[in-house]
């Protein structure tokens, strides 16, 4: 991983803990929500975050409760960003992934 994203994992984890939210799947529903929005790299870096926070911050039932959210807001998330449900459910095997190779 490049120096600026670890920067930025670092950051973000950070922010995640003075946050305090108190519903914590909400991070990768919104996260991914936001992504869409952007290009790939930022796509991908969402993917990883969400990823890296996946033990330390959150676990594994409350990220998927997260997607399954995202998931029933796809039609919403539709309106703004047409290929949201292909691009969304893209970000959901990358996270996978990485979850493994742990």
């Amino acid at each position: 991983m490049s120096q600026a994203a670890l920067r930025l994992l670092s950051l973000s984890q950070d922010s995640l803990a003075d946050m305090n939210i108190a519903q914590p799947y909400k991070i990768p529903e919104v996260a991914v929500s936001l992504a869409l929005e952007h290009h790939n790299p930022q796509r991908e870096m969402t993917s990883r975050l969400i990823s890296d926070i996946y033990g330390d911050y959150m676990e594994q039932n409350e990220i998927a409760k997260g997607f399954d959210h995202m998931l029933h807001s796809l039609r919403d998330l539709s309106l703004d960003t047409p290929d949201a449900p292909v691009v969304s459910l893209s970000s959901l095997p990358s996270c996978l992934v990485v979850w493994f190779d742990r």
